[in-house]
């Protein structure tokens, strides 16, 4: 995933690339606005770039071993953390590795892919998805370790409305003491269901809904859809 590969956010790209050059980029950014604007897709462009070992353009290259990876999800220092249908099997309780494979396959094949769609890949329409405390905790053991071959350890956290309260205790005392080379990137589209405290430690990145036009221009362009069907 490139920042060339998202549809508009100029700016907020804009803003990202700024803070890269003049190494201004916090440890946490929150990435914010409505649903469908690419947040998630932004967050993994990021993680892209700050690991691309050629990097040309303002724009990660795309060839190289860690963004082949990363555009695959497959990446050992990218983490996602995802809303989740709490369950247990053995004693043991199903974390966002369960669900990874499921994840993977539908994000990278469309990037705009929303929670509703999670949701019923999940096959939980009527149930509710959160962030436990125990996911939290797991993330914690592992962060603290040395990277295994990325210039940075990112931790994306999807929909990040959705850790109990619970789970943003033990988030905020990460985002308090963060190991170095480490970037957390969160998504959110409604900021003011955060802890007043996470939204402190986080430099915002706002998003804006999608004008029509590149909609259109995303399309033809990058799709082949005929202009007079975009």
């Amino acid at each position: 995933m490139r920042f060339q590969d998202l549809i508009g956010q100029e700016a907020a790209v804009s803003r990202v690339q700024e803070a890269i050059r003049h190494n201004r980029l916090a440890h946490a950014l929150l990435l914010t606005g409505p649903a469908g604007v690419g947040k998630l897709a932004l967050a993994t462009a990021i993680a892209q770039y700050v690991n691309c070992e050629q990097p040309t353009g303002g724009d990660s290259c795309g060839r190289c071993p860690q963004c082949l990876k990363i555009s695959k999800g497959l990446h050992p220092d990218l983490r996602y953390v995802l809303p989740i249908i709490s369950k247990t099997s053995g004693g043991r309780r199903y974390l966002t590795a369960d669900y990874f494979d499921e994840f993977r396959q539908a994000f990278f094949a469309d990037p705009y892919f929303g929670f509703a769609a999670w949701q019923r890949t999940l096959g939980g329409a009527n149930k509710q998805l959160f962030i436990s405390v125990h996911e939290i905790r797991d993330l914690k053991r592992g962060v603290y370790l040395k990277s295994f071959e990325g210039a940075y350890k990112c931790i994306i956290v999807w929909n990040a409305e959705y850790i109990n309260t619970e789970g943003a205790n033990a988030f905020l005392k990460l985002l308090e003491e963060p190991p170095d080379r480490t970037l957390i990137l969160m998504t959110c589209s409604d900021p003011s269901l955060l802890l007043t405290t996470i939204n402190s430690r986080c430099q915002r990145i706002p998003m804006q809904r999608i004008p029509t036009a590149d909609i259109e221009g995303y399309l033809v362009r990058r799709k082949g859809v005929p202009a007079e069907q975009a």
